[in-house]
C-alpha cells in the first residue's frame, strides 16, 4: 500500500517545530522547585497560586511574600541540604532597615514542600528591655544605680548597665551581625575556649564549676557580651556552647564543635538554625 499520499499534507518542518516544543514543555515540568527557588517563589511580591501543591507538615502557606510589608527586601540562603531535608535562611529588610532572619524548613517527597517556618521565638521581652536601656541617658543611669535599694533593679552598675545593652542588642542582632561579632573578637572566642578545655566550664551566674582561673575567663565573658560559656555535652568534652541569650528554650549563641560529624542536625523542634562561621565555630538558634 502506497503511504505517500498521506504523508504529503505534513510538513516536516512542522513536525520538528511540534516536537521541539512538546519536548521543552516536557522538560520544564521535570524540572521541579529547589529549596532556593521554592523559598524564593514562596516569599516573592508576586502572587503564588500554586503555593497549597508545595506545602506539607505544619506549613499552610503562612507567612509568605504577601504577608511582607510594603518596599521589604528579601534575600535567600542555603544553609543546608540532603536528600530529604533542607534549611534556608530568609534574611528579610524592611523599608526602615531593620533585618530580621526567618528559616524555612523543606521536605522532600516527590518534589520538595515546604514544612515548618522558624524564628528566634519569645524575644518581645528582650526587645522592651533593649528599647528601655537605649532610652536611657548617662544620667540617668547614675541616679538608677545610687537609687537606694537593690530588689527591681535591672543593674546595679554602670557596668551591669553596659553589659546588659550589649547583651541584648546582640541578643537581637541579625545573623550577619553575629557573624561580625565573631569576626571581630575571634582572637578572644579562641582564649576563652582554649581556657575552658583545658579548666571546665563557666557560667556569668557566679557557678563557676571545676574552673581554676574564673577571673579571667569572666571577663572575656563579658566582654564578649556573652552570657554563659558551657560544654555542651559531656559526652562530647570538646564541643563547648557560647550562650548570647534568650528566653527559656528560644536561644542564640555560637558552638564551637571541632568534629563537623558532631555538628547536631537542625530541625523545626531544636537547632532551627546552625550555620558554619569558620572552622570549628557555628552560629545557632534554638527553639
Amino acid at each position: 500500500m502506497n503511504l505517500t499520499p498521506l504523508l504529503k499534507p505534513f510538513n516536516l518542518k512542522y513536525l520538528i517545530t511540534l516536537s521541539f516544543s512538546l519536548l521543552l514543555q516536557l522538560a520544564c515540568q521535570a524540572q521541579p522547585y529547589t529549596p532556593i527557588s521554592l523559598t524564593q517563589k514562596i516569599f516573592s511580591a508576586d502572587s503564588f497560586p500554586d503555593l497549597k501543591k508545595y506545602c506539607t507538615g505544619e506549613y499552610q502557606g503562612r507567612p509568605n511574600g504577601q504577608d511582607l510589608p510594603p518596599g521589604a527586601k528579601v534575600s535567600c540562603t542555603l544553609l543546608a541540604q540532603n536528600n530529604r531535608t533542607a534549611v534556608v535562611n530568609v534574611n528579610l529588610t524592611n523599608s526602615s532597615g531593620q533585618t530580621y532572619d526567618m528559616y524555612l524548613h523543606l521536605k522532600k517527597d516527590s518534589v520538595w514542600k515546604a514544612a515548618a517556618f522558624r524564628a528566634l521565638a519569645l524575644t518581645g521581652i528582650i526587645e522592651e528591655i533593649n528599647r528601655q536601656l537605649k532610652l536611657l541617658s548617662p544620667k540617668q543611669v547614675d541616679s538608677i544605680i545610687a537609687a537606694p535599694g537593690k530588689a527591681g533593679k535591672l543593674f546595679k552598675s554602670r557596668a551591669e548597665y553596659e553589659f546588659m545593652l550589649g547583651n541584648t542588642t546582640l541578643t537581637l542582632a541579625s545573623d550577619s551581625q553575629l557573624v561580625a561579632h565573631f569576626t571581630k573578637n575571634k582572637a578572644t572566642f579562641e582564649s576563652l575556649k582554649n581556657d575552658l578545655l583545658k579548666n571546665g566550664i563557666l557560667k556569668l551566674d557566679g557557678s563557676a564549676k571545676r574552673t581554676k582561673n574564673p577571673d579571667a575567663m569572666m571577663k572575656s565573658l563579658k566582654d564578649l557580651r556573652l552570657e554563659s560559656a558551657f560544654r555542651e555535652r559531656e559526652e562530647v568534652p570538646h564541643n563547648i556552647n557560647f550562650l548570647i541569650g534568650g528566653i527559656i528554650d528560644n536561644s542564640v549563641g555560637y558552638l564551637y564543635i571541632p568534629k563537623e560529624q558532631n555538628v547536631p542536625k537542625m530541625s523545626p523542634g531544636e537547632y532551627i538554625m546552625i550555620r558554619k562561621i569558620v572552622d570549628g565555630w557555628y552560629l545557632y538558634k534554638t527553639t
